[in-house]
């Protein structure tokens, strides 16, 4: 390895650390805020809280290297450039695209990596971070009760509040369907103006105290009598008291085993058979519906025709039963029954589309799960020749100047895909265009960026637009001149 090599590996290594962290940081704390609601009031102890952390910071490493590499790559040229170090590199007849050389091979390097903690240890973090998240919220669900939702968590129990203040625990509007009676169906309604929410015993209560409200509770009727009474008790209430026992609410963490079906929980390798076993399923879809209908192809009822006796011809524009001589019985059964068949050839229709819906629906999904690993890596590479070229031609280091460009064109980035991944979500485009269509527009931008860079030219200088614009108020005033 060259000192030149060296030079600018050490250059661009340092930013890259800082930028990595810095960007690291700050997604972990944007998932955070996210989820504070969920993790909030729920007394958890400090080690679990750490442990999610943990997990949501390996599941955000495939994201903050794109980010460092294009920050990093414009301050290190950029600092580059403003120290006048990349102008005695050209001078001593160095091209900028060897000088780039070593940082080439780098971001493939970066880029490897990334694809590395995608396929192996992204779907390992991101089965512990659901796991764990999902277990967080078991706990005390009363802060899982939201404005205007009905909440379930409480078994036994339907809630929905209207409004609610987290702070004092107040409540308006208020509507609980009590399901613990010996039958399941909503026997018992509370509904109430207003209440107020808290917990007692450490705890280990949740206790609803209403006011101002009523109570329906359906009275079960004798279904032995002629004619059985069905009765409703409504009673008022100027407050009322509802306890529910938490104490099965603690902190427990949930079977892993509920995400195996979850895509983001996959490597490459599983979703490749997973995408190959429900590609396969929907090819032979046509077979299973055939062997579904084959039972009902046939009509004929052989009971009712030797019956009914054979040798009659069908009178042409009649009635085709009438003309095998049924009666009113057996003409009603057999157009009973073929109604019943159609019917039922219609449902096994209509679940069969149902059906090959779903799975295209999620070979769509696993497909853009499979491509995204692919994607992620290789945005490392395509922000380099970004990155790298926009720094050589601002010429500007440190955190201002560079910090704004990167920003930008990792907005850019981002926007597009999620754009993509919309689009091939929703069956507009297909998961490999969806996926790749951010890197696809990103790349001749940086090619473009690239052949400029080498050629010195100054797309953004001042002087360059200052110029731009004096031409074209010269030929606006020689138009406005002639007329």
């Amino acid at each position: 390895m060259k000192k030149i090599d060296r030079l600018v590996i050490k250059a661009f290594l340092g930013p890259f650390l800082v930028t990595f962290f810095i960007a690291l940081f700050v997604l972990v704390m944007q998932l955070l805020w996210k989820y504070i609601d969920d993790l909030v009031g729920k007394g958890l102890e400090l080690t679990v809280i750490a442990e999610l952390i943990f997990y949501w910071t390996t599941t955000l490493v495939p994201m903050a290297l794109p980010i460092a590499v294009l920050l990093s790559s414009i301050m290190t040229f950029g600092g580059l450039g403003e120290r006048y170090e990349l102008v005695a590199v050209k001078a001593a007849g160095i091209s900028l695209l060897r000088f780039m050389a070593p940082l080439i091979a780098i971001a493939f390097v970066i880029a490897g990596i990334a694809f590395a903690f995608s396929n192996y240890v992204l779907p390992w973090s991101n089965k512990k971070a659901m796991v764990l998240l999902a277990s967080i919220n078991t706990q005390r669900p009363a802060f899982g009760i939201d404005e205007g939702v009905f909440y379930g968590g409480i078994d036994g129990y339907t809630i929905r509040v209207a409004e609610k203040d987290s702070d004092s625990g107040s409540m308006r509007d208020i509507l609980i369907y009590d399901h613990t009676g010996d039958r399941r169906e909503s026997t018992t309604v509370l509904v109430a103006d207003s209440g107020r929410m808290y917990t007692a015993q450490q705890g280990q209560l949740l206790i609803f105290k209403l006011y101002n409200g009523k109570q329906y509770e359906e009275i079960e009727p004798n279904l032995r009598d002629e004619e059985p009474l069905f009765k409703q008790r409504r009673t008022y209430f100027k407050e009322y008291e509802l306890s529910f026992d938490l104490s099965s609410f603690g902190f427990k963490v949930i079977d892993e085993g509920r995400l195996r079906n979850n895509y983001k929980v996959m490597s490459l390798a599983k979703l490749k058979t997973r995408l190959d076993t429900m590609q396969n399923q929907i090819n032979r879809q046509p077979e299973v519906f055939y062997r579904q209908i084959k039972p009902y192809l046939s009509m004929k009822d052989d009971s009712i025709f030797t019956r009914a006796g054979e040798g009659h011809e069908a009178v042409e524009g009649g009635d085709l039963l009438l003309a095998y001589g049924l009666d009113a019985q057996d003409r009603f059964r057999i157009t009973s029954r073929a109604l019943n068949e159609v019917r039922n050839v219609r449902t096994f229709l209509s679940s069969s589309e149902s059906h090959k819906r779903n799975k295209k629906r999620s070979v769509v999904k696993a497909s853009i799960e499979y491509h995204r690993k692919f994607t992620i890596a290789l945005a490392c590479v395509v922000l380099f020749f970004i990155g790298a070229p926009l720094g050589a031609i601002i010429r500007k280091g440190g955190m201002g100047m560079p910090m704004v460009v990167a920003i930008i064109f990792f907005i850019i980035w981002h926007i597009l895909s999620e754009i993509g991944r919309k689009l091939a979500d929703d069956a507009v485009v297909s998961p490999f265009e969806g996926m790749w269509m951010s890197l696809f527009i990103l790349l001749p931008i940086g090619i473009f960026l690239s052949y400029k860079a080498m050629n010195d030219s100054p797309i953004f200088t001042s002087e360059l637009y200052s110029r731009i614009w004096e031409k074209i108020s010269f030929w606006q005033n020689k138009k406005m001149a002639k007329n």
